[in-house]
């Protein structure tokens, strides 16, 4: 984003983070609030996934990171960075549509709180927040304690026998080993999640009090798939569409700032050839839309 100016300049276009959270997180939620509501109030996402057939150093690299770092939030209407020490009070117990009970979500230093709040439009925006977590929960808590015992360090250490062992490297051998062991005695079977967005303000026109929550599971298409492919597959379609010179304006922008949501989900279901009248449920939108009313009645539909 500090280069914006100079892309700016330049004539090019460069749009970031264009996977799942960040990404269709960034779109759908720009989507309800500036479209389907005349003020909007709060914006939170949640994530959870997991039983990818492989995990790699640069998944468990990452949530490292994510577990290091400060993590940008939107609290008050104001930004903030919130120390990961710090964040166990904006921890919750999140159910979501495809997945039986509830689960317990964190903060996690995405950058949605970062841009959601420049490119809403109107005022009244007081929360964004991005959490989530890794299935099976048994792995994520792992992992969790691994890093807090200082294992993500890269510097080298010596053992008594003179042999020198980078903590980082020995911390992402062991979790992947104990992952495997852990999907095997839970028969987790096919990698599973959901991107869950909750969207909440006055409604257009009316102006009543409306929730709108977008649930992207991984069922239907990309079943099985898993992280990869919902990383993939957005950025996949976000290069089409500014091939295609649906993509406008110059700088260094977010999904948000450029992309139209109905030509996103055209694209989205027509390369993935989604048939919503389908029998075949591989076949049918991962993408479910939920309106609910200030009486609680809830309206759903598939895109």
């Amino acid at each position: 984003m500090a280069l914006d100016a100079q892309a700016k300049e330049a004539g090019v276009l460069a749009l970031l983070g264009m996977g799942s959270s960040p990404g269709v997180t960034n779109l759908l939620a720009g989507y309800a609030a500036n479209e389907l509501l005349d003020e909007c109030e709060s914006i939170e996402m949640f994530h959870i996934h997991g039983g990818e057939l492989n995990e790699g150093a640069g998944v468990i690299g990452h949530r490292f990171y994510c577990l290091s770092n400060d993590i940008p939030m939107y609290l008050d209407g104001k930004a903030v960075l919130i120390n990961p020490d710090d964040s166990a009070s904006h921890e919750e117990d999140v159910d979501f549509i495809n997945l039986p009970g509830k689960y317990r979500v964190y903060p996690y230093p995405h950058p949605e709180p970062i841009t959601l709040p420049l490119y809403i439009k109107g005022k009244g925006l007081l929360k964004v927040t991005n959490k989530g977590s890794v299935l099976p929960e048994k792995y994520y808590e792992l992992t969790r304690t691994v890093h807090a015992c200082g294992l993500n360090s890269k510097e080298p250490i010596k053992l008594s026998n003179g042999q020198e062992v980078v903590p980082h490297d020995f911390a992402t051998a062991y979790l992947i080993d104990q992952r495997d062991k852990i999907l095997k005695e839970m028969d987790f079977g096919e990698a599973k999640g959901c991107v869950k967005i909750v969207v909440k303000g006055k409604k257009k026109k009316t102006l009543e009090k409306r929730t709108y929550v977008f649930s992207l599971v991984s069922e239907g298409v990309g079943k099985g798939q898993g992280l990869g492919y919902g990383t993939g597959l957005p950025a996949a379609l976000g290069t089409i569409l500014m091939v295609r010179g649906k993509v406008k304006g110059t700088g260094v922008l977010p999904p948000e700032a450029c992309l139209n949501f109905w030509e996103f989900i055209d694209l989205m279901k027509n390369t993935l050839s989604i048939d919503d009248k389908s029998e075949d449920k591989s076949k049918k939108s991962p993408l479910i839309f939920q309106s609910i009313d200030e009486n609680g009645k809830v309206k759903t539909i598939e895109f």
